[in-house]
């Protein structure tokens, strides 16, 4: 496992591993539908399927929305976590002129992190910081924020260990919060 590079680069979907089936008086129950999903995508081709209650994707050059679903519904923010480690991660990068493309190896602390949303990061794995990102904001990898915090933690920190240098990066994080 050790030293193999994390492949994930950029937006890519993920088929679910089980779908919402309503029962009786509008009830939810959760089954597997591995196969069954499969069969239904590629019965439907043309079709996206989404697990999400909501969504809205739009075109970043000319703002045209190319899919929606439910678009206004105001929900909270998913990971406001998340969103401060990648703030601090920037930051970083851009006062010390960092670049993202250098690579950072997993550390031991993600073995205690139960994400249900990993990209499958084990200890010793390295991953480009800018993958990092894209996989803890978009895939709101538990994993990838844990790996950028001690990371950009010893870098700025210069935490002995793994733990110190994700306790140097959480300070950094509040007091960016209290900005």
């Amino acid at each position: 496992r050790g030293g193999r590079a994390a492949g994930w680069s950029g937006v890519r979907a993920v088929p679910p591993r089980s779908r919402w089936a309503a029962e009786g008086a509008g009830a939810k129950q959760r089954t597997n539908a591995g196969g069954e999903c499969d069969r239904i995508r590629a019965a439907h081709p043309d079709k996206v399927f989404l697990r999400s209650s909501s969504v809205l994707v739009q075109d970043a050059a000319s703002g045209e929305t190319i899919l929606s679903k439910h678009a206004d519904a105001v929900l909270p923010i998913a990971s406001i976590t998340k969103l401060m480690t990648a703030m601090v991660v920037l930051d970083w990068a851009k006062a010390q002129g960092e670049n993202l493309s250098q690579l950072a190896t997993v550390p031991e602390t993600v073995s205690a992190l139960n994400s249900p949303n990993s990209i499958g990061l084990q200890p010793g794995d390295t991953i480009s910081l800018r993958d990092a990102l894209y996989a803890a904001l978009l895939q709101s990898d538990n994993e990838a924020a844990e790996t950028l915090a001690v990371h950009v933690g010893r870098k700025i920190g210069r935490g002995q260990t793994d733990r110190a240098a994700s306790d140097f990066f959480v300070a950094q994080m509040n007091a960016l919060a209290r900005k």
